[in-house]
C-alpha cells in the first residue's frame, strides 16, 4: 500500500511484480440536480473529495497491517480501513459513511485502474459476464428512462469484478452491486441521497 497523508488516495502495488494495480483510490460525492427525477443520473458538475483527519497506522504484525483513514465528505464523517496480509495476496476495504448532509450526492469508491488494454469479467447469477457483452435490444427506450449515454456505463454486478490485461490484474469482490466503469475508472456506489416525498428533505438514502 501507498497513501498520500494528505489527500487520503491510496494505491495498491503488487507485491510479486512491483507494478501499480489501482492508482489512488478514494471515495468522492458527484452532486446530482434531481431536475428529472431518480431514473437520471444528471451531474450538476460539483465534486465533494475528502477532507482528510487522520492517517494511522492502527494495527502492524506479521500476519496482517491495518492502515486507518478518516475525514469527512462535506459535514458527513467516514471511517474507512484498508486491512494487508503477510502470506495474502489480498487487501479488504471498509467503509463507514454516516450521511448527514442535505445534499442530493451520488458517493462512490472510486478504483482508477493502471493498466492499459483491460478486459473486464463481472459476476451475474449462475455464471460471469464480459462487460462489453450487451445483449442486443436492451438498452433503454421509453420516455423518461436512465440516458442510454450513462446506462452503458452503469452494471449490476454480482459477487466479483476482474480486471485483467495480458495475464496480469486484480479482482474485486464486493458485497455492492452497483457499479459505473468508465475509461480507466471503476466506480462502486456507497449511497445515494435524495429528496424524500414525504418530507421534503435529503434524508432519504439509497443504498446499492
Amino acid at each position: 500500500l501507498d497513501v498520500d497523508e494528505v489527500t487520503g488516495r491510496v494505491s495498491l502495488i503488487d507485491r510479486n511484480s512491483d507494478r501499480m494495480l489501482l492508482g489512488g483510490i478514494h471515495l468522492v460525492g458527484r452532486e446530482e440536480s434531481m431536475n428529472e427525477g431518480l431514473d437520471q443520473y444528471d451531474y450538476t458538475g460539483r465534486r465533494f473529495e475528502m477532507d482528510v483527519d487522520r492517517v494511522e497506522l492502527e494495527e502492524s504484525g506479521e500476519v496482517r497491517a491495518t492502515l486507518a483513514i478518516d475525514g469527512r465528505i462535506l459535514n458527513s464523517p467516514f471511517q474507512s480501513r484498508l486491512t494487508i496480509y503477510g502470506a495474502l495476496n489480498r487487501v479488504d476495504l471498509s467503509v463507514r459513511l454516516q450521511w448527514q448532509d442535505d445534499k442530493p450526492v451520488r458517493v462512490q469508491v472510486v478504483f482508477p485502474v493502471e493498466f492499459e488494454g483491460e478486459t473486464v469479467h463481472y459476476g451475474v447469477a449462475y455464471g460471469h459476464n464480459e462487460l462489453e457483452n450487451v445483449m442486443q435490444g436492451s438498452e433503454p427506450w421509453r420516455k423518461g428512462d436512465i440516458r442510454p449515454e450513462s446506462w452503458a456505463k452503469q452494471r449490476e454486478c454480482q459477487g466479483w469484478v476482474a480486471i485483467e490485461s495480458q495475464g496480469f490484474g486484480a479482482v474485486l469482490a464486493s458485497n455492492r452491486r452497483a457499479f459505473e466503469f468508465e475509461a480507466g475508472e471503476l466506480r462502486s456506489d456507497i449511497l445515494r441521497s435524495c429528496l424524500d416525498p414525504s418530507s421534503y428533505a435529503y434524508r432519504r438514502v439509497w443504498r446499492s
